[in-house]
């Protein structure tokens, strides 16, 4: 029997119940839901969304998922196989059997009805988009406090879902490096869990808000956990996720959907619950025989965490595979539901053109990767962000269509509210010559959903853990074949999406503190998707003309072509420890020519002259032509560096051990070849040395090595991959330089009260002068600065309370 409710149709499948609710109305908010025993042919699922727009292209996906394969993998703890042996009835992860679903029937129709969810979404050609059922409608500023309730709800759940894991693993598995992450992990979750649900000394708990009426808060709980999840499959599935890896995640988060929508009828008794399990199995941990010590952090009560000293069993379980593999997917899974997003941006560095992944979320962290994991899985996460937004821009187009008198006289008290929120979403993409941008304007809160979820599985962190889900598959070795990744091609291209509310965008306009902002930008407004030269001179005036100039100005052919020029120029060049070999026959020639016919002609001089000059022997203008020559020589050895080997000069070789000799020898500007330098020195053997090598890695700590001689300008640090963030911390005003470039390894910035290490500039003076006039988009070419005006780095601990933006103040560094 089907009913139709709050514009969902639901199926009543059975008379069974769930929290005194038809299984058919407990299950998932956005789904529809056929007959649950038999599977379904995601062909002949029907999509939420009509539309003649088609989404991503998954065909080949399509065909490969089995409903009954990964249902099978929900309930793989009823017969393992490892080796030659077989286990049954293990402990099952995810299990909601205390929590009130203890009937396995029951488990399994849910299970199933939330696997056909997930095969839909994987498999529709349409956008998959959130529908929020009319629980949060407007966007306002009490809809966004309420979707900010649901998330709460959803992510202390969560949080009970993932200590039940811990525990299981910890009471089951004896690998010391798995038991080392669970008591790290196990003590982060308990402490959010008693602060959210137990009363501690005099401070009350801060349990979630329900909103009322319940009924509407059910269904904006369940919908956010059917629309993240789907989200998370279909990303995983387009970052080329094989196919027994995609089986085990979608099984894995059909799981978490049933037991987190189990979890929310009763958080605050759940939460304790699962706070006294946990306890009494550290206790029994504690007590176990025949031991190998691990450190665990333990805390009780409430009370300081204490270091406790667990031992387990040197003999190695053969089932700890089971765990292993359990505890290790779902820990890579864990990080993307605590994602949040505000701005990505895409762009390349370095004379090679090289792609950077860049983000930033709501809390003001930064994370950047130049890793092809990060750049692709941010490629993908935008393309989907793109594809949602213009879909939803063709529904607003049709939507302000020129309305009706009686439509007007509806829609004008809403649109007089003093309380709408207007979320702007800004994109521009690059790929090729193609540039697409555009910008959309929503006060819908389903929306804004729609666009927030995938944005923020753009973040580079968020490939880490997609890599590592790829990597999983090395595990299974011994029961079948390790699947490969899937190689996914991604097209070069830049891009930028932020995601601003009318609030936040209020605030950037009436600056309290304007001298705070000096020589900075938020990040979302950066130009460095729009490529930024070395050496260019930046500041405020810079950033606003660049604004005016489309992506394709900036990267004229001219431009294109005198990176390319250069490029070709130091491709010839050959990478010493100490130094830079150069080829240079052609001027070696030229100078052995020039001396070749001075002498030549001196030489006959005497036979064609002869004594026809009264007074002069023509002999000594022979002698007095080689000592020119020489001379000559000399002078052209010395022209350019301050030595040069006569081996190395008759070979046509050149050896430069300081950026200004290699810039005098080429012709290549200083900060061309410091991006050069910079941008591929983890591919290099060359080590530096010098006043200005502060942001090198490979620094000699003998005299001997590369000098770097001139200090280094921001848009050449720009240009390489460092990203040069300004922080506000306890001591006054830094400098944060993450590492982006060509071969490094993921870097962030997040704030703690805690120091942690970056290449920073503590000292930043406040009178600097950010705003320099006259410069354009040409190198730069006045006088090096004095040495007071450079900000020298190096590693050093800090701590920082609040991002101020990117850093652009036209300076030096050294």
């Amino acid at each position: 029997m089907k009913n139709q409710h709050d514009g969902r149709q639901y199926v009543s499948q059975s008379t069974e119940t769930v929290h005194g609710l038809p299984i058919g109305t407990w299950t998932s908010g956005s789904s529809q839901s056929q007959k649950n025993t038999a599977p379904v042919e995601p062909s002949q699922s029907p999509t939420r969304h009509q539309t003649s727009h088609t989404g991503k292209d998954r065909s080949d996906v399509k065909s490969k998922l089995s409903e009954e394969k990964i249902f099978q993998e929900t309930v793989n703890n009823e017969k393992v196989t490892i080796g030659a042996t077989v286990f049954t009835d293990l402990p099952r992860y995810d299990d909601a059997a205390r929590y009130g679903l203890d009937n396995d029937g029951q488990r399994d129709v849910l299970v199933h009805i939330e696997i056909r969810r997930l095969i839909k979404a994987v498999t529709t050609e349409e956008p998959v988009l959130f529908n929020d059922l009319g629980v949060l409608g407007g966007l306002t500023k009490e809809s966004i406090r309420e979707l900010s309730h649901l998330a709460d709800q959803l992510l202390c759940n969560f949080a009970i879902l993932r200590l039940d894991n811990i525990i299981l693993t910890l009471d089951n598995c004896s690998n010391e490096s798995i038991l080392k992450m669970c008591a790290k992990e196990y003590k982060t979750v308990s402490e959010l869990l008693r602060k959210r649900f137990t009363k501690q000394g005099k401070a009350k708990p801060t349990e979630p808000v329900i909103l009322k009426p319940e009924s509407q808060n059910r269904e904006g709980y369940f919908a956010l956990v059917d629309y993240i999840t789907a989200a998370v499959v279909c990303h995983l599935v387009d970052c080329g996720l094989p196919e027994g890896q995609t089986t085990r995640v979608m099984a894995t988060l059909s799981a978490w959907s049933v037991k987190l929508k189990t979890l929310y009828y009763n958080s605050a008794v759940n939460a304790q619950e699962c706070l006294d399990n946990a306890e009494d199995a550290v206790q029994q941990l504690i007590q176990r025989e025949d031991r190998k010590s691990v450190l665990v952090m333990r805390n009780s009560d409430g009370q300081e965490a204490k270091e406790v000293h667990i031992e387990f069993d040197d003999h190695e379980d053969p089932t700890r595979i089971y765990y292993l593999r359990s505890y290790i997917r779902r820990y890579n899974l864990k990080p993307i539901f605590h994602a949040a997003a505000m701005c990505t941006v895409a762009y390349e560095t370095g004379l090679e053109r090289s792609l950077v992944a860049l983000h930033e979320d709501r809390d003001g962290d930064v994370w950047v990767s130049p890793e092809n994991a990060a750049v692709g899985s941010c490629y993908f996460a935008l393309d989907t962000v793109i594809t949602n937004l213009e879909h939803m821009k063709r529904q607003s187009d049709q939507r302000s269509r020129p309305p009706r008198k009686q439509d007007l006289e509806i829609q004008n008290p809403i649109e007089k509210r003093a309380d709408i929120e207007v979320v702007t979403i800004d994109w521009r993409r690059t790929k090729g010559n193609s540039v697409k941008s555009d910008t959309l304007e929503t006060s819908n809160a389903a929306e804004l959903i729609s666009i927030m979820v995938p944005l923020s599985l753009s973040n580079p962190r968020i490939a880490d853990d997609v890599e590592s889900l790829m990597q999983e598959g090395g595990l299974y070795d011994d029961t079948e074949d390790w699947e490969l990744p899937k190689l996914v091609k991604v097209n070069k291209f830049q891009a930028r999406c932020t995601l601003a509310t009318s609030t936040w965008l209020a605030k950037q306009l009436r600056v309290k503190d304007p001298k705070s902002q000096l020589g900075c930008i938020p990040l979302s407004r950066s130009p460095l998707h729009k490529r930024i030269r070395a050496g260019t001179t930046l500041d405020g005036d810079w950033i606003e003309r660049s604004k005016k100039i489309v992506a394709d100005e900036l990267q004229s052919d001219e431009v294109l072509q005198e990176y390319k020029k250069e490029a070709s120029k130091m491709d010839s060049w050959v990478f010493h420890a100490n130094a830079i070999e150069l080829r240079c026959r052609g001027y070696v020639l030229t100078v052995m020519l020039i001396c070749f016919v001075l002498i030549a002609g001196a030489l006959a001089i005497p036979f064609t002259v002869g004594t026809r000059i009264a007074g002069v022997d023509p002999f000594q203008i022979t002698a007095f032509s080689w000592l020119l020559a020489g001379v000559i020589i000399i002078a052209s050895k010395s022209r350019y560096v301050s030595e040069w080997p006569w081996h190395d000069f008759i070979h046509g070789t050149v050896i430069c051990d300081s950026v200004t000799d290699l810039a005098d020898v080429t012709g290549v500007s200083e900060q061309m070849i410091l991006t050069k330098l910079l941008h591929s020195e983890n591919g290099s053997m060359v080590s530096t040395r010098g006043p200005y090598n502060g942001m090198f890695s490979n620094r000699s700590d003998s005299a001997e090595g590369f000098s770097i001689d001139v200090p280094v300008k921001l848009s050449t640090m720009l240009a390489s991959g460092f990203i040069v963030l300004k922080v506000l911390g306890d001591s006054g005003e830094h400098l944060l330089i993450l590492d982006a470039r060509k071969g490094s390894s993921m870097d962030w910035a997040n704030k703690s009260t805690h120091s942690a290490s970056y290449l920073c500039c503590l000292d930043i003076e406040s009178n600097e002068d950010y705003h320099d006039e006259g410069k354009d988009l040409a190198v730069s070419t006045h006088s090096r600065p004095l040495a007071n005006d450079i900000h020298f780095v190096k590693k050093q601990n800090v701590s920082w309370s609040r991002l101020v933006g990117l850093y652009i103040a036209d300076s030096w560094f050294g």
